[in-house]
């Protein structure tokens, strides 16, 4: 019995909307909207650039992590492939309104902003989920002697 990718992060995230992205040398928390009928299939959506959250130019493919937004657990690892979203395009018009609609502090301006100056970003899950990381494998941070 496999599991219902959109049915997870839709479940748990309706409070939160947190997702971590991992892109082989780095973890990033983004703020996401989920649509999982969106145009070209599922796909969390992000937006980065000027005013937005700062994210790099992330691989063509990434590894994206869900988390129980109460525990802050680790739930699912999926790998997902990156695609640039055109403005103008339908698919644009459904994530940019998926984003401005989970936006808590958003502006009359913002879809202007983001059309002219930022990008939105798909990350769509494919396969299988990944095996959840070792909880005690090192975290790659570096000790301090004191």
């Amino acid at each position: 019995m496999g599991i219902d990718v959109g049915a997870a992060v839709r479940e748990l995230y309706a409070s939160s909307g947190l997702l971590w992205v991992q892109d082989g040398r780095r973890t990033y928390a983004v703020w996401f909207a989920w649509v999982p009928d969106a145009p070209g299939g599922a796909a969390a959506y992000v937006v980065n650039g000027p005013g937005e959250q700062a994210l790099p130019w992330l691989p063509d493919e990434v590894v994206v992590v869900v988390r129980d937004p109460s525990t802050g657990g680790r739930v699912l690892r999926l790998r997902a492939r990156r695609a640039l979203v055109e403005p103008g395009s339908d698919e644009w018009t459904t994530a940019s309104a998926a984003l401005a609609a989970k936006r808590r502090n958003g502006d009359e301006d913002q879809l202007t902003r983001w059309r002219e100056r930022c990008t939105i970003t798909a990350l769509r899950p494919y396969g299988a989920p990944l095996a959840p990381e070792d909880p005690s494998a090192a975290s790659g941070a570096t000790s301090l002697a004191w």
